[in-house]
């Protein structure tokens, strides 16, 4: 079974506004219909306080027109052996608050804020806003049965809401009609829109018909993403915890159908907040060249972080411009009629000389930066990497394009990397020393002395092995420490780079390896840690024996 597409969606909205209906005598349902007023939306009826079945939704008592389109839809779906669209309160309520629309159909960022506040688990994808020839609740009832059948042939648990409203102004016959269908694969238990600080409640579900395996993302209000462990099966259960942060938490849920995995439902919960009454409505289009826009979305993830208390990341051209590569990708990929993009994002960075241990990726079609950020924002997966923790830097990659329906659009793509911010060199050196000197403390080792040859050394050693990238040949290591051989006892060598320089100092040879010490230390490329990494050589040895310490770099203390 697969999901309704954007083609469906479209034959459906010229199926519904080429109904001509004419009849009469039908209720009229005015009493939730919400207007827009002053550039927002905000519902009359109070929003609901689960995610969820709501016994207290319902569509209209005695409604005819949702009665009539209820008796055709199971008859039609018995005969043709699929499920059986349902009628849900829910739907009514969000339809019944939609009669207000007036202008354009309403945006992707309305629709959500509407299922959300219905405790709708997942947005609506079919908005149907009308205006028909007629008054007769019967006969609308019947004459939508063909869009909400054909909706439902590509669903595992069709769910439709329906609401009418008797038009005045000179047109006794006519009436504004709101269908809203959606495909509801998982059932979840009601769980609270708004949880409290420090408070907690627990996600329950099931998935329905062929779906399996279920999955749960979260992702707290500063964007640190968990995925707790479920049972194979249809089940689910976890906890939703909300700390002292407040913000939102974005909860998502996935499942397998036929081995493809795909989103089941999205849906926020705020956090020691409210959550929000009304949308503010129209969307601001891309405005500004391609340049600008990627400027602003990095500016819109800044603000995310900023709110949060996260430091702010910097931006890298290099990168935004492999960013801007993988999104010309996609564009061609559109032109072309193909499916996803498959990327090797790290390859390309390696092949501009960006290596990181981080690289986190989010591509997004938008027709501006403020709906990009909206859909990043909306995705626990894709909020955790623009609130990552682990990345200090990013690039955004914008062009345009067109959407399947030939409407003009913006690809988005953000390129999160982790660059390690260059490092005082004499600095690691002095706090490597002063860890060395506390480890063979505590091992009551006595003391290391710093000598001004194996210092020589392994300042050389270190500035080729950040030259090399790490990758010395073990020919010229030999060649370095060749010197040494005749000056000193064994000679101990550790060498390499890591992110944090004190790790140098648990190092074995400090404390087993003699009693003088040199150190060298340099940034350069690494594989892994990417530009900055602070390579550190450590030489530790003793004078053979008989022979006096060579000169020593300590300087010794005047006698008192």
């Amino acid at each position: 079974m697969q999901k309704v597409t954007r083609k469906d969606l479209r034959f459906l909205a010229v199926v519904l506004a080429s109904l001509v209906l004419a009849c009469s005598g039908m209720e009229a349902s005015r009493k939730g219909a919400t207007p827009v007023t002053e550039g927002n939306f905000a519902p009359k009826r109070a929003g609901a306080a689960n995610y969820g079945p709501d016994p207290g939704l319902s569509c209209p008592a005695g409604g005819r027109a949702v009665g009539a389109a209820s008796t055709d839809l199971e008859t039609r779906a018995k005969q043709n052996r699929q499920p059986i669209p349902q009628a849900d309160g829910r739907l009514c309520a969000m339809a019944e608050t939609m009669l207000g629309w007036t202008g354009e159909p309403p945006g992707e960022h309305v629709v959500s804020f509407l299922s959300s506040y219905f405790g709708l688990t997942a947005s609506v994808p079919a908005v149907l806003i009308t205006t028909v020839e007629t008054t007769d609740a019967s006969l609308i009832g019947a004459r939508v049965v063909d869009p909400i059948a054909k909706f439902s042939q590509n669903t595992v648990q069709p769910r439709f809401g329906l609401a009418i409203q008797r038009l005045s102004g000179g047109r006794a016959d006519a009436s504004k009609l709101v269908l809203l269908m959606q495909d509801l694969p998982v059932d979840i238990q009601p769980i609270p829109r708004q949880l409290g600080a420090s408070s907690q409640a627990t996600l329950r579900g099931q998935l329905v018909d062929g779906y399996q395996n279920p999955k749960v993302f979260i992702t707290d209000p500063t964007g640190r993403l968990e995925s707790p462990s479920i049972p194979p099966g249809k089940e689910f259960q976890t906890e939703i915890r909300c700390a002292d942060k407040p913000g939102t938490i974005r909860v998502e849920v996935r499942g397998e159908l036929n081995g493809a995995e795909s989103i089941l439902a999205n849906f926020p919960i705020a956090c020691g907040t409210e959550p929000p009454t009304s949308v503010a409505l129209g969307k601001p289009a891309a405005v500004g060249d391609l340049a600008q826009q990627e400027r602003k979305l990095f500016q819109l993830i800044n603000d995310e972080r900023t709110k949060a208390g996260l430091p702010a990341l910097e931006w890298d051209d290099a990168v935004a411009g492999i960013a801007r590569s993988i999104s010309e990708q996609r564009r061609d990929q559109l032109k072309g009629g193909g499916g996803a993009v498959s990327v090797d994002i790290v390859g390309r960075l390696k092949s501009e000389g960006i290596q990181s241990p981080v690289v986190l990726s989010n591509p997004a079609a938008a027709r501006s930066p403020e709906e990009a950020q909206e859909r990043f924002s909306a995705s626990p997966v894709h909020r955790a990497n623009f609130m990552s923790t682990e990345v200090t830097h990013v690039g955004v990659g914008a062009t345009s394009a067109t959407d399947p329906a030939g409407r003009p659009v913006t690809l988005y793509t953000e390129l999160f990397v982790r660059e390690l911010a260059p490092a005082n060199v004499e600095e690691i050196r002095a706090k490597l020393r002063a860890a060395m000197a506390q480890k063979r403390k505590d091992a009551r080792a006595g003391p290391l002395q710093n000598d001004k040859t194996l210092e020589e050394v392994a300042q050389k050693y270190a500035d080729e092995l950040a030259a090399a990238k790490g990758s010395l040949p073990k020919a010229r290591q030999e060649e370095l420490l060749k010197p040494l051989q005749s000056q000193y006892g064994p000679i101990n060598v550790v060498a390499g780079a890591k992110a944090d320089p004190l790790e140098f100092a648990e190092e074995p040879i400090v404390v087993g390896g003699g009693n003088l010490v040199g150190i060298g230390v340099a940034l350069g490329l690494h594989p892994n840690l990417g530009k900055n990494a602070p390579y550190v050589v450590e030489i530790v040895s003793s004078p053979p024996k008989g022979a006096k310490a060579p000169a020593s770099t300590t300087k010794k203390r005047p006698k008192r």
